[in-house]
């Protein structure tokens, strides 16, 4: 058995642990003078307060905690003094020698309860670059690749901020659900190994967390918990016995020495932070299964699909898709670009999932080191960096549902060079559809899944599930033509597998344990935000978030819904079994739960949203605050969702995404003036997006159709052609281009059209039918496009203007007919 010394340097060597530092770390700097809690609870009382040492007042008070003595200060002085005295007691400290040891190892990310300054120092004096979170929000990381130090309880160089040291403070802290460093401290905690040096286990918020840690869903899916303590009280050894934790009696010095003899390879830990960070090798993790014999797979009663399930042939292959797939990138191999993007597009439960694995397998066996993606928080730089660091020239990239990393995806071509990258890709139709035109400036290629049961595929269907010895009903079936008919009554492959394993009568028999769930208080709420996150095409619901919710009862909930969700093999990833469950679910809830339940997420959501992230959490929040899903989907109506973005303003009020939802809300009922206003708090938040800035000229040429005098509608409509133009004319990415384009040419045709005194100039119309030309050059079959352009020319000819417009009259007139209306949304 490892010794706990052994386990230790095995996380260090291995798994990147974080590092969480209390009172006890900093003890040894500013030459042996930085006061511990007791001894500051003295200062405080001699030197703030005045107090004698033999006064009755101190002698009365100093056997209180330094929480209640800051309580105590705060009634007496106020708290703009204490945090003053605190400031300078514990402002530009030197660090001791072995401090310097904790930055020569590389941490992703430090916690500290500590408010001096003793870790900044130490990374300034060694020349290294340092994240520094000291401020409820996240603030702009400008080098992703350096540490992060969070500041919990405040930090003496941002003391405007607050801090916490009395019992109040300690209180809030734990009711601020919105504070984005406890946000980060509960997502790590839950999924991350921890050394804990200089802390005592007392302070009640962080005791909060490791009991988060200890209500995580499942044992497997956690980290270890390592404590650094040479003089542990009987309490102490029993609060980290009861979560599990590790105890190892060394100083803070002697574990500086642990680290300075550590030998740490960067290219192993550069690996292990990859895949904590959701890049996951295939090969090695292909590597890892190989003598798995006798392996049976779960993919067959409605599990989510793991890799082992291809390592074992357990999918039904589609040799359609697998031969145009290998032709594709065949032809890639002999172009000069570096990137090629593969593009699954297909409902859930499609089975893109399993074809996008795969398809994956085809270019690992064609010596192409494939990585999944399977994190939260992609960047771009860091998987280029990965690629600079290896000798290899053929890699591949793949993402399950992760349309919105478009963008990113375009951005990682152009930083990459003198190797071929393959990126697989899937997405859901609907998403798909508003955000390809990132990847017009690609080398790609779209494939729409919609798999019909065909006779060869139902037998191929049939022979593979006899093979793996999961016939299931079908087994009461005694030809082999039955069989094949029963599979081919299905609509799609996931139904008769489904239909297979649980019989054409499975609808009522869900029904029934459905029913049963959701009428028990503690589960039905739950029941009802998975089936929110499947109806608007999320597609999973992270264990961080469940965890957050619902704290301690989570693994009892969890045991109770089991047999109607999929869990991923890590157990972070949950989602229902099949649409047949989330529309039983929905049917049987009402508008008013689904609106608590989305106010709900998006409150929980927002500690983890940030305004440069092209993160989960931000697509989650983008998606949950979405008008029109929100509308189409889930049937809530525009009265309802304003108050939603109304009631939630505290959590979001740094957030520009935040703010151009609640301005769109606002434009929605017309009211224009408040919609800018949203609008300038947005782009002051987030200066650099184009959708800011997209929906403010848009603003300007809706209020411009509305606006009765003429001359002020034409100056309003001018000025947001204007902002448009210089989207279209400024921004690179062909996104932005097709956002702005389509803004500008649907609103071009409502002013037009509602002001029949103003007539279109003929220069207009051939800006605007240069910049729809612009667009069908990239996709001549693109569907929006086409369907705009001839609207365009629908217009033209209504307003006796289409003798401008050269039209190959028979065809294009039949096609005008059938186009009635302007399709305002596109996203």
């Amino acid at each position: 058995m490892e010794s706990n010394l052994e386990l230790l340097k095995k996380s260090l060597l291995h798994n990147n642990p974080n590092l969480f530092i209390g009172a006890g770390f900093s003890l040894g700097a500013n030459n042996n003078t930085i006061p511990n809690g007791r001894d500051l609870s003295k200062k405080i009382l001699s030197e703030l307060l005045n107090y004698s040492p033999t006064s009755e007042e101190f002698k009365q008070l100093k056997e209180y905690s330094l929480p209640k003595i800051c309580s105590y200060t705060t009634t007496k002085v106020g708290k703009d003094k204490l945090y003053q005295y605190l400031q300078s007691v514990f402002q530009n400290i030197n660090p001791a020698p072995f401090h310097f040891s904790f930055s020569k190892y590389p941490w992703s990310k430090i916690f500290s309860t500590n408010i001096d300054d003793v870790v900044e120092n130490v990374y300034t004096k060694s020349n290294q670059d340092l994240i520094i979170q000291n401020s409820r929000y996240c603030s702009t990381k400008i080098n992703k690749n350096s540490p992060e130090l969070f500041k919990l309880h405040g930090c003496v160089n941002n003391i405007d901020e607050g801090i916490i040291f009395d019992e109040e403070e300690y209180i809030n802290s734990l009711l601020d659900i919105q504070d984005y460093r406890f946000g980060v401290l509960a997502v790590e905690i839950q999924n991350k190994d921890f050394i804990f040096v200089g802390s005592n286990y007392d302070d009640f918020n962080i005791k909060y967390y490791l009991n988060l840690y200890a209500s995580t869903t499942f044992t497997s899916a956690r980290g270890k918990l390592f404590f650094i303590n040479p003089y542990p009280n009987l309490m102490f050894e029993s609060e980290i016995e009861k979560i599990g934790g590790i105890l190892l009696k060394y100083t803070t010095e002697d574990f500086a020495k642990i680290l300075e003899d550590i030998a740490i390879c960067k290219e192993s830990m550069d690996e292990v932070k990859l895949e904590h960070d959701g890049y996951i090798n295939i090969r090695t993790n292909k590597l890892k299964t190989n003598n798995q014999s006798g392996y049976n797979s779960d993919l067959f009663i409605g599990a989510h699909p793991q890799w082992t399930d291809i390592f074992y042939d357990w999918d039904i292959r589609i040799p359609t898709i697998e031969k145009e797939f290998t032709e594709k990138v065949k032809e890639f191999e002999t172009q000069k670009d570096n990137t090629f993007v593969y593009t699954l597009v297909g409902k859930g439960y499609s089975g893109k999932s399993v074809i996008l694995k795969r398809l994956s397998n085809i270019l690992l066996e064609n010596n192409y080191e494939t990585i999944s993606y399977e994190g939260k928080s992609f960047n771009s730089n860091q998987f280029a960096n990965y690629i600079k660091g290896t000798s290899l020239n053929k890699y591949a990239l793949v993402i399950d549902d992760g349309s919105y990393l478009y963008n990113q995806i375009e951005y990682l071509r152009s930083i990459i060079d003198n190797v071929k990258l393959v990126v697989i890709i899937s997405s859901r139709p609907y998403f798909h559809s508003k955000r390809k035109y990132g990847l017009l400036n690609c080398y790609h290629h779209e494939c729409f899944i919609d798999i019909k049961i065909t006779d060869s595929l139902s037998k191929a269907v049939y022979d593979k599930i006899n093979e793996k010895g999961y016939l299931g009903v079908l087994a009461k079936i005694e030809e082999e033509e039955e069989r094949l008919s029963f599979i081919k009554s299905s609509t799609d492959i996931s139904s008769a597998i489904f239909e297979i394993t649980n019989g054409k009568d499975f609808k009522q028999r869900f029904r029934k344990d459905i029913n049963d769930i959701i009428r028990t208080g503690n589960f039905r709420e739950v029941l009802i935000k998975l089936s929110i996150f499947d109806l608007l095409e999320l597609p999973y619901f992270p264990k961080e978030l469940l965890v957050n919710i619902y704290k301690n009862r989570t693994i009892g909930i969890l045991k109770r819904i089991d047999d109607i969700i999929r869990v991923d093999k890590d157990k972070t990833r949950f989602k229902l079994k099949n649409y047949y469950l989330t529309k039983l679910i929905q049917d049987s809830i009402n508008s008013k739960e689904i609106l608590n339940n989305l106010k709900e997420l998006l409150v929980y959501i927002s500690p983890y949203v940030e305004n440069t992230s092209s993160s989960y959490w931000n697509e989650m929040q983008s998606v949950l605050m979405r008008d029109k899903l929100l509308k189409d989907k889930l049937k809530v109506n525009q009265k309802d969702l304003k108050a939603i973005f109304y009631e939630i303003k505290d959590y979001y009020s740094n957030n520009y995404n935040y703010w151009l939802q609640l301005g769109i809300a606002e434009q929605l009922d017309k009211d224009y003036e408040k919609a800018l206003n949203h609008f300038t708090q947005a782009e002051a938040l987030g200066p650099k997006s184009y959708m800011v800035k997209n929906a403010i000229g848009r603003n300007y040429i809706l209020q411009a159709i509305n606006e009765n005098n003429t001359e002020l509608s034409q100056e309003l409509f001018d000025k947001g052609r204007e902002m448009l133009f210089q989207l279209i004319d400024t921004k690179e990415e062909f996104q932005v281009k097709a956002y702005s384009i389509h803004t500008y040419i649907t609103g071009l045709i409502r002013y037009y059209s509602n002001k029949k005194e103003v007539k279109i100039s003929k220069s207009e119309i051939a800006k605007a039918k240069s910049l729809l030309d612009r667009m069908l050059e990239k996709d001549k079959s693109d569907p929006l496009f086409n369907q705009t352009n001839q609207q365009f020319s629908k217009f033209l000819i209504k307003s006796g203007t289409g003798r401008m417009l050269k039209l190959n009259s028979i065809q294009d007139l039949q096609v005008l007919k059938e186009i009635e209306s302007v399709d305002e949304d596109l996203w």
